[in-house]
């Protein structure tokens, strides 16, 4: 998120709103007990996923935004966000982390 900011993306963009998502989901399954592989394998998809956006931003010194075609490079990176974003509401709709039940409507119009 900090790339993103420090690139120039407003507070209210898609990225910056998908990304506090994101943290929200990640704090969610931080807390779940029981078999948590998936959980971890979902938040290390995201940080691979964070890793080469930044890289990216970083070396391009370019703002990266939904709006924009992405980079050939880049395609993988999205993918790994849309799937896994989904992988980790739908572990937490099955618990009872408290925003769990309204998650996808609510947070993640666009996916």
């Amino acid at each position: 998120m900090l790339e993103l900011l420090k690139h120039g993306a407003k507070p209210t963009d898609d990225m910056i709103h998908q990304s506090s998502v994101v943290r929200m989901c990640a704090l969610g399954l931080v807390n779940l007990k029981g078999c948590q592989s998936v959980a971890a394998a979902a938040m290390m998809g995201m940080a691979k996923e964070a890793k080469m956006m930044c890289d990216w931003m970083k070396r391009e010194n370019k703002l990266l935004t939904f709006n924009m075609s992405e980079p050939p490079e880049l395609e993988v990176a999205r993918f790994i966000r849309d799937r896994t974003l989904d992988v980790m509401i739908s572990i937490l709709q099955e618990s009872s982390f408290p925003f769990s039940k309204d998650q996808k409507s609510i947070y993640c119009p666009f996916t």
